[in-house]
């Protein structure tokens, strides 16, 4: 593996609300995913731009994944409508 100087950084919600943010080194992050997938990851985007993307991404399935059904359906709608 090479070097990857920036940490990962995981989100999780508390079952209280609180929001805790974990940062793990490459070789941590890989442990871990090993761990919880059984495969080897996927290749990581360097570039930027593509990095951010799928950072926001992350937290928005984060965010759907605790969100109610009206809240789901705004954002369906904010993000284009519903099929």
């Amino acid at each position: 593996m090479g070097s990857d100087p920036e940490p990962w950084t995981l989100r999780f919600e508390t079952e209280g609300g609180e929001r805790v943010v974990v940062r793990l080194d490459r070789d941590a992050m890989y442990e871990l995913w090993t761990e919880v997938r059984g495969v080897p990851w996927p290749t990581v985007h360097r570039h930027p731009e593509r990095r951010e993307r799928d950072e926001l991404v992350r937290e928005i399935v984060e965010r759907a994944n605790v969100a109610g059904e009206s809240e789901l359906r705004e954002a369906l709608d904010a993000l284009g409508g519903r099929e």
